[in-house]
């Protein structure tokens, strides 16, 4: 189950999402596992807070922070890594619940 995230592939066609789908592609390659390391330091976690924004600044960075600070915890960027692979798996589970959905809520 995804909840409040993405996992259909039209919304996974963009730049921001180019280094997971290598991932998924080649998830033995550890020099594109490696590239995702990134998104586990603060500056990424608190790009989720803000980014978009209108007014950034309102956003408190006790959010960020806080989380940050678990997200630090040893070996936790390992088992980030390892649900960024996991989550690979989303849209192919999504396009199949949309077959199968489209066939049983058909009407003679």
């Amino acid at each position: 189950m995804v909840q409040n995230g993405i996992a259909y592939d039209e919304g996974l066609d963009n730049d921001f999402w180019k280094p997971l789908n290598a991932y998924w592609a080649d998830p033995k390659n550890e020099k594109l596992r490696e590239a995702l390391r990134q998104f586990t330091k603060l500056e990424a976690t608190r790009w989720q807070y803000t980014h978009e924004l209108k007014n950034p600044e309102l956003v408190s960075p006790d959010a960020w922070v806080t989380d940050q600070y678990f997200l630090d915890r040893d070996g936790n960027d390992d088992i980030q890594l390892d649900l960024f692979l996991s989550y690979g798996s989303n849209p192919r589970c999504t396009r199949s619940g949309r077959r199968t959905s489209a066939r049983t809520s058909r009407r003679p």
